[in-house]
């Protein structure tokens, strides 16, 4: 019988379960692409930042040690 008393609550438990999840995933979502982009840029300031390291071999050298 205890088992029957609490069927309801485990159903109202994985319901609201479920719905946060869906929002976790609509905020990840949206949140993709803008991340996406960051990681975009974050990886061109990296590149222009080693090629102009590359050019530079002393700071290059300071940089490295």
């Amino acid at each position: 019988m205890s088992l029957l008393t609490q069927l309801p609550s485990l159903s109202i438990n994985s319901s609201i379960s479920t719905f946060s999840i869906l929002l976790v995933f609509i905020h990840l979502s949206m949140l993709f692409p803008i991340l996406l982009l960051l990681s975009l840029s974050s990886h061109l300031l990296v590149i222009s930042l080693s090629d102009a390291l590359s050019r530079c071999p002393p700071i290059s050298l300071s940089l490295s040690l």
